[in-house]
């Protein structure tokens, strides 16, 4: 009984690593007018995230799939692993910006206020105002259309920036780069509802 078991783990491993998310793409026509980079919907994303700072215990590298909600009353964030299973989550009250995190593997609850980190980064990038002047980001440059192309946001050891990678047909960033004294993130987007 335990051979076909120990036989079948591997291929379920296999199988998990292997499947990459399609792309899918829904817009909707009644949707209001774009005012942030992006737009409110849920998107779906792969995530690399590099640790540069040695002293930092915890892993140094990490790889996951996530999705991303925004509306104008709440942000959620969540990590899921190579099977799917969710791995940590945020949610953040836009009104009163109370953000909760919960983590569902038991190693990574001594690292929620690194989570907590990423998150603040991620979220002041993710919700700069096209036009005007954002709150919190400075747009450093902008692409031959008028998008952002380069975004600065103040941090806790000084400014992060962000590279957006290229727009696509909706006019939707393809990609980001966060780059922080201590880490790195980077975040395809591999599609969306807006």
């Amino acid at each position: 009984m335990t051979k076909p078991l120990l036989a079948f783990l591997p291929l379920l491993f296999l199988a998990a690593c292997s499947s990459a998310p399609k792309k899918t793409v829904q817009t909707k026509p009644e949707a209001p007018p774009r005012t942030l980079i992006f737009p409110y919907g849920s998107y779906q994303h792969l995530v690399h995230v590099a640790v540069k700072n040695p002293k930092n215990k915890g892993p140094s590298q990490m790889d996951f799939q996530g999705a991303f909600t925004f509306t104008g009353e709440q942000i959620s964030l969540i990590a899921l692993s190579g099977f799917g299973t969710t791995v940590f989550r945020v949610d953040e009250n836009v009104q009163t910006s109370e953000v909760k995190v919960q983590t569902y593997v038991p190693a990574l609850e001594k690292y929620e206020p690194r989570i907590r980190g990423y998150y603040a980064i991620l979220r002041d990038v993710l919700t700069t105002p096209l036009a005007g002047t954002p709150a919190k980001a400075k747009i450093l440059a902008r692409t031959e259309s008028g998008f952002p192309s380069e975004i600065e946001v103040p941090g806790d050891t000084g400014p992060i920036r962000a590279r957006l990678g290229g727009y696509d047909e909706n006019d939707i960033p393809k990609s980001v780069l966060i780059t922080h004294p201590d880490f790195e993130l980077d975040v395809k987007v591999q599609g969306y509802e807006i």
